[in-house]
């Protein structure tokens, strides 16, 4: 086996599983419900949409018109065939891997670079960027972005890499990182032709970014403009903005070395606002930070890319520091960080497997369970009941899973298990900002749905009186919808 196509293997035994799933919650908006997309309208609408199908100016104002294009041009040549479209989003993520090997190429000798595309290829993070068609955003952007950074100082070249960087840029917003990735390889690079080069193509990006931006504000309405009930820096002191940007590089790196509680979103008391620097996540992210630092300084000084400061700041979009989000943390985020990531550690990985014996194998290990890991995270993307009783399994202070959660068993007549979900929702939204562990979680295994729906007030130690605390929960299912389960809670209320 020539080792050129193992990234490519690598990335298929990762994520193939992902073909067979259906389409799952934000799917269902930006394929079913998109007018360009599912037929109803025309291709203009990609462009005259936001990503959901929603007017322009319609927060959230997530307009990825190339993304859209690409799903509707997927519609039209098989239908909206869920395993067709999604087999399509893996033939994507392939390109992305050939196109991240090509780039490590540029900058890592040859084994290093074939470690950092496999590292890459194999990461679980990575699962909802193929497995869901939305995650399909993040996939062309960084894949679009790439090719926008491919060396080369001929008009041609600058040509390429604007229409490619304009391309990313309508995939996902995010993208607009790619300027400060652009600026750091320029600083790596020895004096001379190539330097001029690579600072020309900096500023081909600046340029485009900077167009991006003012036909965003014209289409729009705004740069950004999120519903962001969930915002947790809404309020929040300067101190506690920068802690929360160091605990999110800790909280960042945990799913990256230990993936093992992967969920579709962390929302409200999943992540919460500081109350003091004295935690451990705050500690951790501070090592971190310390170390990508010192990586990058000692890059600096040897003319090498700064990968460590570029996976920080191609992190830096998703904190809500740089650009207001949505989402306070999902697994889909980190597709570009991770690549820059896999490449900072790719020549210590290396030299570990070059010396042989346990160090190799161990290597190998942990290769071989990133890939089994993301297989199985795959087969989670079945159906909206799998993928959410997955996740809040795996993450259950997120109230937004349970929310979610919530809504398709309550369309599915499992009334006492969405009431359940409906009421942690609640609680973790009426506590939000601050930290909230519900003392619940024994309760559903060993309690079943009806009996733990009669006695939610002392399960989840609700405050107040018995009778005015369900008849407020009661009001909230009601309110988004939740009618079996709000009959379940307060039996007794009525709209």
């Amino acid at each position: 086996m020539r080792l050129h196509r193992l990234p490519w293997l690598v990335a298929l035994a990762s994520h193939a599983l992902g073909v067979l799933g259906a389409f799952t919650l934000d799917d269902v908006h930006a394929v079913l419900g998109h007018p360009a997309v599912n037929g109803r309208g025309t291709l203009r609408d990609a462009f005259v949409l936001t990503f959901w199908g929603q007017p322009l100016g319609t927060p959230p104002a997530s307009w990825r018109p190339v993304t859209t294009l690409s799903l509707a041009l997927d519609a039209r040549l098989s239908g909206t065939s869920p395993s067709a479209m999604h087999a399509v989003s893996l033939a994507l993520f392939c390109l992305l891997v050939a196109e991240v090997h090509g780039f490590a190429r540029r900058y890592l000798e040859p084994r290093a670079a074939l470690v950092a595309v496999c590292l890459f290829a194999a990461m679980p993070l990575h699962v909802e960027n193929v497995a869901s068609l939305v995650g399909r955003a993040d996939v062309l952007a960084l894949l679009l972005g790439l090719v926008a950074l491919r060396p080369g100082s001929s008009r041609a070249a600058s040509v390429l890499a604007a229409l490619a960087f304009a391309g990313s840029l309508l995939s996902k917003e995010s993208a607009l990182a790619l300027v400060g990735v652009a600026a750091l390889l320029a600083v790596a690079e020895a004096p001379g032709d190539a330097r001029r080069g690579a600072w020309s193509r900096a500023a081909v990006l600046g340029c485009v970014a900077v167009a991006y931006l003012a036909v965003r504000l014209v289409a729009t309405g705004s740069v950004a403009r999120w519903s962001a009930p969930d915002d947790v820096l809404d309020g929040a002191a300067a101190w506690q903005r920068a802690v929360y940007a160091v605990e999110y590089a800790a909280r960042a790196m945990q799913l990256v070395v230990a993936p093992f509680d992967l969920c579709t979103g962390r929302k409200f008391a999943m992540l919460w606002r500081p109350e003091t620097p004295l935690t451990p996540f705050f500690a951790a992210g501070a090592a971190l930070l310390a170390a990508a630092g010192w990586s990058s300084w000692a890059a600096w000084r040897a003319q090498r890319p700064a990968w460590a400061a570029c996976a920080c700041g191609t992190a830096l979009m998703f904190t809500g520091l740089a650009w207001k989000v949505p989402e306070a943390m999902a697994d889909r985020f980190f597709l570009a960080p991770t690549l820059f990531l896999a490449l900072a550690i790719a020549p210590a990985i290396t030299g570990w497997w070059s010396t042989g014996g346990v160090r190799r194998t161990l290597v190998a290990a942990l290769v071989a369970l990133n890939v089994a890991l993301s297989a199985w995270q795959s087969t989670r993307w079945r159906d909206d009941v799998t993928l959410l009783a997955h996740s809040v399994a795996a993450c259950p202070d997120s109230a937004h899973d349970h929310f979610r959660l919530a809504g398709v068993l309550e369309q599915r007549g499992a009334a006492d298990e969405a009431a359940w979900h409906a009421a942690l929702a609640y609680e973790c939204i009426r506590r939000f900002p601050h930290r909230w562990r519900h003392p619940a979680l024994d309760a559903e295994d060993t309690l079943p749905a009806a009996e733990r729906v009669r006695r939610l007030p002392a399960l989840l130690h609700a405050d107040g009186p018995d009778g005015p605390w369900r008849a407020a929960v009661a009001a909230y299912a009601r309110r988004n919808g939740f009618v079996r389960a709000a009959e379940r809670i307060a039996p007794s209320s009525r709209p």
